[in-house]
């Protein structure tokens, strides 16, 4: 049960790679530039320049995950698994679940 990869998804919703979420309790989201890398990197993504160096965290509290947008320019959505609506982060985390899909951008990352 609960949270244990963030896979990346390409257009097709195939995945590209992957990342293991378990033991983890904070992973920063963003592309990495001189000074820091990010544990999410998506500097190779498509849709890199739309992706702020920092640009949203999840973090593991009272063993539930969440999302939160660290003032990105272009936000964070994030498509609930339980009915399939597609909400925006803002201003407080949100909780998320396996099935979820996080909008980084136009990038998508599944969390299973």
């Amino acid at each position: 049960h609960g949270v244990q990869r963030l896979v990346l998804l390409d257009e097709q919703d195939r995945p590209v790679k992957s990342w293991d979420m378990q033991g983890r309790i904070s992973l920063v989201i963003g592309k990495s530039d001189q000074s820091q890398e990010p544990d999410i990197d998506l500097s190779d993504c498509e849709y890199s320049s739309f992706i702020d160096f920092q640009h949203a965290v999840l973090n593991f509290t009272l063993d539930q995950w969440y999302v939160e947008d660290l003032e990105s320019q272009n936000g964070v959505k994030i498509r609930k698994v339980e009915d399939g609506e597609c909400y925006r982060v803002i201003h407080r985390p949100c909780k998320v679940a396996a099935g979820d899909i996080l909008y980084i951008a136009n990038t998508k990352l599944l969390l299973t």
